[in-house]
């Protein structure tokens, strides 16, 4: 396509002097428009006036045509990538994608019987599924007769992979015997225990489902619509430095303003701190915190010794810096074979959550732990890490934003007030946000955050309820957050709020959410 266009801007100067012929005294009226043709083609390739018309006429390329036109000639790798991986897999949709879930159907029913969609009648293809603004892609002319135009199977078969694709990302079709394309009723309790949801609920003890709905939405009520008016005053009396508006009042622009300069790593209070080696540091917080009592044998007995601590704290330096115990025998002068066996006998996710667990409570008795608070309230994140591995776990994936050609797995780390509390480790593939309620809900230290934050990764519609269910403020932050404020719900039409900056978009259907509550699980 990039090639197809740098052609007619190079032959657009070559277009202009055939524009000139037409003015060109030189020719003579009974000239016949065949010599003025043969003079036309001299300046400017037969082949290239298509091209070149077209994109005078400001229609320019229709890159959708590039594209597709590219994807038939791809057919064969998706083919021999794709097409056994779609026959053998179990899709499931909702009755809003019964389009696209007969397209399915009717391509693996295909499959199955050994027949190509190339050996089929076109005319027997659910073409329904076929978007309108896509069918002068699909419809090919007929080598017969150009005039008629016939669907072409390739294509086809890709669009369905496509919309396929998108479908499971968007949520709207499944794949019932995955771990990650399921439904998401697939979560939920049995419809059997939930008849009796009385119990459910007093078993759960959360204030929020066992409150009446009508007072859940007054005090959501009260406080949406505060701080509607309040967050509009602020910005409109340029109280918030941090939001950049133009514009006049009838068609003003905003965006959120990020520091300009990168604030320094360390403040200037730690430089006046004296250095410390790595083992001295870890036997100090031994000393104060006990935590090498958290690394138990992984027998429950028959235990000849007991662990040696210098052993333990060099498996650990070794895996935290990525040495390994072989490199760490090296240079500390321990046996390489007792370092493994430590390794293999004392570290794993048990022992490490209780010696970290150990170090976290102690850091959160300090005086100095609150005044990382903001607004009086301890306030955590979480957001992951991609780390390259050296072997291939079951969490391994690639990802070559990340890793190149190489394989990684993601580490999710929960942090309040600078110290990290829990940690997961999950695939590079899977999303963030589905990890955000389990590190918070699984956190067995004595911190506990009262808001949560993430960027947009750590995100999803549900999280919000969830976390406001278990007593958590969900506070992420969006990469795009003017993009994210067309989805505020409010309790009034959006028309009554005006020419607010920040304003909702749909309204709240209070009798609808009262209906339709006890029936929520």
């Amino acid at each position: 396509m990039q090639k197809a266009l740098d052609d007619a801007l190079e032959s657009l100067k070559a277009a202009g002097q055939v524009l000139e012929l037409f003015v060109d005294d030189s020719i003579l009226p009974e000239a016949p428009f065949s010599d003025v043709r043969q003079k036309a083609f001299a300046l400017l390739e037969r082949e290239q006036f298509p091209i070149v018309s077209d994109y005078m006429k400001k229609i320019a390329f229709d890159k959708a045509t590039f594209e597709w036109a590219y994807y038939g000639t791809l057919s064969k790798t998706f083919k021999q990538n794709l097409r056994h991986l779609f026959a053998g897999l179990e899709f499931a949709g909702r009755v809003e994608n019964a389009p696209l879930v007969n397209a399915i159907e009717f391509l693996q029913d295909l499959f199955k019987r050994d027949k190509s969609p190339r050996q089929t009648d076109p005319a027997a293809f659910p073409t329904d599924v076929i978007p309108k603004h896509l069918q002068r892609y699909l419809y090919v002319p007929l080598e017969s007769d150009r005039r008629k135009k016939v669907l072409d199977p390739d294509k086809f078969e890709f669009l369905v992979y496509r919309l396929l694709r998108n479908a499971l990302e968007a949520g709207d079709v499944f794949v019932q015997k995955s771990t990650e394309f399921r439904r998401f009723e697939d979560d939920l309790i049995s419809d059997d225990r939930w008849r009796n949801r009385d119990a459910v609920l007093r078993e759960v003890n959360l204030p929020i489902l066992n409150t009446p709905i009508e007072d859940t939405l007054a005090a959501f009520h009260e406080s949406i619509e505060g701080l509607l008016v309040s967050v509009n005053r602020r910005i409109d009396d340029g109280e918030n430095k941090h939001i950049k508006f133009k514009g006049n009042r009838e068609k003003r622009k905003w965006n959120l303003l990020y520091p300009a300069i990168e604030e320094s790593v360390n403040s200037p209070f730690y430089s006046q701190l004296p250095g410390i080696g790595v083992a001295d540091l870890l036997w100090f917080v031994a000393g104060e915190t006990n935590f090498l009592s958290g690394f138990t044998h992984v027998l429950d007995r028959y235990v000849k010794h007991d662990p040696d601590p210098r052993e333990i704290l060099a498996c650990i330096v070794a895996m935290g810096t990525n040495m390994g115990p072989w490199r760490m025998a090296e240079v500390s002068g321990m046996s390489h074979a007792s370092l493994l066996s430590t390794s293999r006998n004392f570290l794993r996710p048990e022992t490490l959550r209780t010696a970290n667990d150990a170090i976290t409570n102690a850091i959160a008795k300090l005086p100095a732990f609150h005044l990382y608070d903001i607004r009086e309230e301890m306030h955590s994140s979480s957001d992951g890490q991609r780390i390259e591995t050296q072997i291939n776990t079951i969490n391994a994936r690639y990802s070559p934003k990340y890793f190149g050609l190489q394989k990684g797995v993601s580490s999710i780390t929960l942090v309040a007030n600078h110290v990290p509390v829990n940690a997961k480790i999950i695939g590079t593939h899977e999303h963030e946000s589905h990890y955000v309620f389990d590190l918070l809900y699984n956190n067995t230290s004595d911190i506990r955050p009262e808001r949560h934050s993430t960027e947009t990764h750590g995100t999803n519609q549900v999280n919000f309820i969830i976390l406001r269910s278990f007593e958590y403020e969900f506070a992420p932050r969006y990469k795009n957050f003017p993009k994210k404020v067309e989805s505020i719900v409010g309790f009034q039409h959006p028309n009554q709020y005006g020419d607010a900056l920040i304003k909702p978009c749909r309204k709240v259907y209070d009798d609808l959410i009262i209906q339709e509550w006890p029936n929520i699980q």
